[in-house]
């Protein structure tokens, strides 16, 4: 039994960031042999360390046994009188709106549900052990908060703290505390955005449409899909060198995008630029000449539109390149730059420590000129009237994703998104940030992404660790801490919006990632299953049996009874080799996409990541697309999860887990009555499920739902169906090894 119990996904309503002027009510249950006397809710502003503390009251824990019973207050037991139900209607004790005669459960008595099933944690907890403390209190000022619990056991004091997951652990010392996000307002986003998947395009990576110009200093090479270091292992070479892809290639792809429920396009920076990709600004004014024109891009946008389809391009507003009209370090542009004059007009947009050559960049990388966060002039130039902003927004783009955005100082960026927002009031303003965005502090200064005036997304660089170290240790257990930090601590508005990935420009490719998990042994047991791999005639049948054995890691012998029957059939080992360990990296793909594509947030592909694109690490994971052909298997089943998104549970529904058990993770999603159930299996054997007693020590809500169906408690099959096959499924389930279930009621 636990001693105490409180998860602010369960015991805090409402659960995450809330607005300013709301009641959030906290609930939390203490073992009785604790003897607790006192308990006070601790609240610390963040910004003034200033603590609040209050008391909580102590709340009935009541089970009436038959209808001739109700609350003693003062006893906090049953005592015979009138029904319990008029005492809990009469005292407005809680909103009854199922109430069982035989069994009326209040927990909580200050607005909260009262129902005839246990809590959330009901199979923890039996209530006649515990004693509930119960407070609401009302977060008047937008901000970031914290809080922890001070028990008293007469004059000893103790605290409850926060726990990695998530749950109160008692401590004599300073308490690690749990977060209470306030917020100013709601940034809206369009409806469209998080309806289908985000798409990532490396704009000279992806397609290649007409003929490419190629600017002065500039590299085109004619070898598409050719190795990134053929020609040099100079990173100052890679990045001249160009494979052409461009904005009319996009447009070229539009429908092959549409077959993926893409809703919106990110593109890697478009404007003019000394390298491939872009980052270097040269010109914020003009599109790159090797990608097109301003009249490709407004073309793009109109004809992404009539797909359904809108455009985010991505602004780079800490740094420019040193080839640039603002710095013009190597004096390829007319104008004076600020490396060339202290009277240049652009001279106030950087730090010079000694002019010319010693000034501040973008982490020492002399090639970006950092802008100056106090530059006034900057920050002018991106949000006047006919400022960089305002240009783009007026072409019809849905928004940016800004670059860096840790580094970009606080006033500067709500200055950015003010203008975005001004343009486009339901824009969406993606920043990029690897950490936890509601509390991050950089260049120790804590950032305000959330409170409603600057970012409604950042990059889920949180859930992709979290995924990927899932399939890595086969243990959900990092997952749920993840998942349940983005519920608890990030305004609903920016969780459903969040930019879900599992790779990007910056980092390797999810395929090789995954394919670095897959152990020989792992290989040798697909090898040796039978009727598991197809690669060729007849492979494991009778006493044939293919298995492994390296020497340096250069060849695969094969041990077989008939070499004569071997040859016959033509069997390469060495393919059959690679082709198992591609089986197994799809399997482990399918669960890594899945979660991607299920939990909240926009699920976003980095291009050519539905096709099984590898790469490790920049600059090797911007490969060249290489078709919408390349792996069938792997752009079904993208094309599966494209769809599957459609589906309203997963537009803005909540999320609740269900088991969280190593190998085996399942949760659902919900909204109103419609319910999608995930569940997947990472371990090597077959994972049996009984979805009744699954279901039932989960959520109230859901028992509720059961309760008006009227099932048996053997067979829960007529609410769900396997949502590929469409067919009912029984309380009794088989998930296969490294696989998944999908069920919808």
């Amino acid at each position: 039994m636990l001693d105490y119990i409180f998860n602010p996904l369960y015991n805090k309503t409402p659960i995450g960031a809330v607005l300013n002027n709301s009641n959030v009510t906290y609930t939390l249950k203490i073992a009785k042999h604790i003897n607790s006397t006192a308990v006070f809710l601790s609240i610390v502003k963040d910004d003034t360390n200033e603590i609040e503390k209050i008391k909580m009251d102590l709340v009935p824990n009541l089970e009436c046994i038959d209808n001739s019973k109700q609350w003693d207050k003062n006893n906090l037991n049953c005592v015979n009188s009138m029904q319990c139900q008029t005492k809990c209607n009469s005292q407005k004790l809680c909103n009854c709106k199922q109430y069982n005669s035989m069994s009326c459960h209040v927990e909580q008595y200050n607005q909260m549900q009262c129902h005839s099933e246990q809590s959330e944690n009901s199979s923890k907890v039996k209530e006649e052990n515990y004693l509930t403390y119960s407070v609401t209190t009302t977060f008047k000022e937008a901000g970031l908060y914290w809080y922890y619990f001070e028990v008293y056991q007469n004059t000893h004091k103790f605290f409850l703290q926060f726990s990695p997951n998530f749950e109160v652990s008692p401590t004599g010392d300073i308490p690690q505390k749990f977060q209470q996000l306030v917020i100013e307002k709601i940034s809206k986003v369009s409806k469209n955005f998080n309806t289908g998947v985000m798409y990532h395009i490396f704009v000279d990576r992806f397609c290649k449409k007409g003929s490419v110009q190629v600017r002065p200093n500039l590299i085109l090479r004619e070898d598409w899909g050719g190795e990134i270091t053929k020609n040099s292992t100079d990173f100052k070479i890679i990045n001249k060198e160009h494979f052409g892809g461009n904005l009319k290639g996009i447009i070229s792809k539009l429908e092959y995008l549409k077959s993926l429920n893409v809703k919106s396009l990110y593109l890697s920076p478009i404007f003019e630029s000394s390298s491939y990709h872009k980052y270097d600004t040269a010109d914020y004014m003009k599109i790159d000449s090797m990608f097109g024109s301003e009249a490709d891009l407004k073309n793009l946008i109109l004809k992404a539109k009539e797909k359904g389809i809108e455009i985010i391009l991505d602004g780079v507003f800490n740094h420019v390149g040193d080839d640039s009209i603002y710095f013009n370090k190597y004096n390829n542009y007319p104008s004076v730059g600020a490396y060339q004059s202290i009277n240049s007009p652009y001279f106030n947009w950087f730090s010079f420590e000694k002019f010319p050559d010693k000034y501040a960049s973008w982490w020492g990388i002399d090639l970006l000129p950092q802008i100056k966060n106090n530059s006034p002039e900057f920050t002018k130039f991106l949000t006047q009237k006919e400022g960089v902003l305002q240009k783009y927004m007026k072409m019809g783009l849905l928004g940016f994703r800004l670059d860096v955005v840790d580094e970009i100082e606080n006033n500067k960026l709500t200055e950015i998104c003010s203008t975005i927002k001004k343009a486009r009031n339901d824009a969406i303003i993606i920043g990029e940030v690897w950490e936890d965005a509601s509390n991050k502090i950089a260049y120790s200064k804590r950032r305000n992404y959330f409170l409603g005036n600057q970012l409604n997304s950042v990059m889920n660089y949180p859930l992709k660790d979290a995924i990927i170290n899932y399939l890595a240790t086969k243990n959900c257990n990092n997952l749920k801490n993840t998942l349940s930090m983005l519920l608890d601590h990030y305004p609903k508005n920016v969780l459903d919006n969040l930019m879900n990935i599992l790779g990007t420009h910056d980092t390797s490719r999810i395929m090789s990632v995954l394919k670095d998990f897959i152990t020989d042994a792992d290989i040798s047991k697909q090898l040796e299953e039978d009727n598991k791999i197809k690669t060729t005639t007849k492979l494991f049948k009778d006493s044939r049996k293919l298995t492994k054995q390296f020497e340096n890691d250069t060849y695969i012998e094969l041990n077989v009874n008939n070499e004569n029957q071997l040859n016959e059939n033509n069997i390469d080992p060495a393919k059959a080799y690679e082709e198992a360990k591609n089986q197994l990296a799809l399997k482990l793909l399918k669960i890594a996409s899945l979660i991607q594509f299920t939990v909240s947030g926009i699920p976003c592909i980095f291009y050519g990541d539905e096709q099984g694109l590898e790469g490790i690490g920049a600059p090797y994971c911007r490969v060249c697309f290489m078709g919408e052909n390349f792996n069938k298997k792997i752009k079904n089943w993208y094309s599966f999860l494209g769809n599957l998104k459609k589906e309203e549970v997963f537009v803005d529904g909540e999320l609740y887990f269900l088991t969280c058990e190593n190998e085996f993770f399942s949760f659902k999603r919900t909204k109103k009555n419609k319910e999608i159930l995930i569940f997947t299996n990472l371990s090597n054997s077959p994972k049996q499920i009984f979805l009744n007693d699954i279901l039932s020590n989960h959520s109230v809500k859901l028992a509720k739902e059961l309760r008006k169906t009227k099932l048996s408690t053997t067979k829960i099959a007529p609410i769900y169906k396997n949502y590929e096959t469409q067919k009912p499924v029984k309380d009794q389930i088989i998930i296969a090894p490294l696989s998944y279930l999908i069920l919808k009621n």
